[in-house]
């Protein structure tokens, strides 16, 4: 994965926190009750990284499971994505699932074959 494909997650997280926010009828200051600083949450919602406790203060606070809060891949891909990065990245995952001992295995079969 590369470092634009993490900062892209964490836009898309950033934005998915804020539409959750809104949904709920909070306001960034609304959050500050909620146990964050106003410039913490902004950042949250501008896509900076979070930690871990972080998501789960989120989770709480806009009561939702943690796992509702991220995006997933085929998520990510359709949400934002334009079709050509879309596709990139899918042929990336799908090159990433296969097996470097399948891969053997098949090339041991091919030599044998050839014989």
């Amino acid at each position: 994965m590369r470092a634009d494909d993490f900062d892209h997650f964490c836009e898309v997280f950033g934005d998915r926190v804020r539409r959750l926010r809104v949904r709920r009828g909070l306001t960034q200051e609304d959050m500050m009750a909620r146990g964050f600083s106003l410039r913490h949450y902004q950042r949250i919602e501008s896509g900076r990284s979070v930690t871990l406790r972080t998501i789960w203060k989120l989770s709480r606070a806009l009561n939702v499971r943690p796992r509702d809060l991220l995006p997933s891949f085929k998520r990510l891909s359709h949400e934002v994505l334009d079709p050509s990065r879309r596709s990139a990245m899918f042929a990336e995952a799908k090159q990433h699932r296969k097996s470097p001992i399948a891969e053997s295995r098949k090339g041991k079969a091919l030599r044998r074959t050839s014989r």
